[in-house]
């Protein structure tokens, strides 16, 4: 998982930051503290194919270094049209100003707004992982819930996936497999379960096991990992 975190206060941005590391410990975290950096860390993701899963955007940030805070109610819609798979939260202690709801309102870009001040980074983790784990789940469901996915003994799909080795389907499906098992215990129970009902998922030493096929089919997905 891949997260951009735009704050301009330094005490806020370290603390939620390390709420984040703490919850997300396998994830890659950058950090923009106004929009000009947030725009060119979107776009050097965009440029090269690395993008962000989760965008946590502060609203009232400076444009650049030397603007003062001002609301950016257009930043999570840039980042939405770089990233359209992507989560998108504003976190805000602003979430409550009728401008800023009217804007969430019509606005493409975003998931959900998480006030800063009322609900804090423990609701903001919790709304991470339901976000994240509900598109996940979506794009799972997609991949490998239809017959036309290949599901069946014999099938290319019918393999097992060990470790970081993922040898069935098309690069598509490869990269979802990988990503289950990487992202898989940031993910909220709901998801969990969602996502077991096409994959199977088994705890070794080495890591994760994303099995897909007759064996998770069979299995029914209530292999739980310990």
């Amino acid at each position: 998982m891949r997260i951009l975190f735009v704050e301009d206060i330094p005490s806020v941005l370290e603390e939620t930051r390390e709420f984040l590391r703490r919850a997300f410990p396998s994830a890659e975290i950058e950090t923009a503290t106004n929009g000009k950096e947030a725009r060119e860390k979107i776009d050097r993701a965009s440029r090269t194919g690395r993008g962000f899963d989760v965008a946590v955007l502060d609203l009232s940030i400076p444009a650049d270094l030397e603007a003062p805070a001002e609301l950016d109610l257009e930043l999570c819609e840039y980042a939405r049209q770089a990233f359209p798979d992507g989560v998108f939260l504003r976190y805000s202690g602003y979430a409550s100003v009728p401008k800023v709801q009217q804007s969430a309102a019509r606005s493409i870009g975003y998931d959900r707004i998480v006030d800063k001040l009322k609900d804090g980074p423990r609701t903001l983790i919790e709304t991470i992982r339901q976000g994240y784990g509900d598109k996940l789940a979506a794009r799972t469901r997609a991949a490998l819930g239809g017959p036309a996915a290949g599901l069946g003994a014999g099938s290319r799909a019918d393999r097992m996936v060990r470790g970081g080795q993922v040898a069935c389907g098309t690069a598509e499906v490869n990269a979802l497999l990988g990503e289950i098992r990487e992202g898989f215990a940031a993910l909220d129970e709901r998801s969990q379960r969602e996502i077991q009902r096409y994959v199977e998922i088994k705890k070794t030493p080495s890591g994760l096991q994303v099995i897909v096929g007759r064996q998770a089919k069979e299995g029914g997905g209530q292999n739980e990992p310990d």
